[in-house]
């Protein structure tokens, strides 16, 4: 790829993420509709758990704080796209702290990403084209791989002595 073509798909990404932003909730909303599609993602945050319907997780404070916190992790990356060394420390750092400090299992960031694609084919509408959509999916995909990969790179360690999940 050269460098201008990287730099337009750079731009590509931070542009989309930029315009998915500007929706007041739509990091709470992308939240949301991860605990809605996938109910048992929801099992890993204490306080969420007496909240049920769409509408009380949309105006969860904590909800929107930790969607926040995921969209300024997908800013991270995309504003380094043509630093992968920078995007591979973003990364592990997230993997790590998921798996050893909140034991979030890693099949859990295929949902996640899921969920963005569905919430930014929405919002974007026709914006959101089938080759734009493409190329989110490979960027997620190889995400996911290196997110499996340092999931696979160091054992969790369970709270029982000797036992290594």
């Amino acid at each position: 790829m050269t460098y201008s073509r990287s730099r337009r798909r750079s731009a590509s990404y931070q542009n989309l993420a930029v315009h998915a932003n500007r929706e007041e909730n739509s990091s709470a909303n992308a939240e949301s509709w991860l605990f809605v599609d996938f109910p048992k993602t929801k099992n890993y945050f204490k306080k969420l758990k007496d909240i049920s319907t769409l509408e009380e997780m949309q105006a969860s404070a904590g909800i929107k704080a930790h969607g926040k916190r995921v969209m300024n992790a997908f800013n991270q990356i995309f504003s380094n796209m043509d630093n992968w060394s920078e995007v591979r420390t973003i990364v592990a750092r997230l993997a790590n702290r998921h798996r050893d400090g909140h034991q979030v299992d890693v099949y859990n960031f295929e949902f996640l990403f899921e969920v963005v694609l569905n919430v930014l084919t929405d919002a974007l509408g026709c914006t959101f084209t089938p080759d734009i959509k493409a190329s989110w999916k490979k960027l997620f995909s190889i995400l996911n791989d290196y997110i499996a990969s340092c999931y696979a790179a160091t054992p969790l360690v369970s709270t029982e002595p000797g036992i290594t999940v």
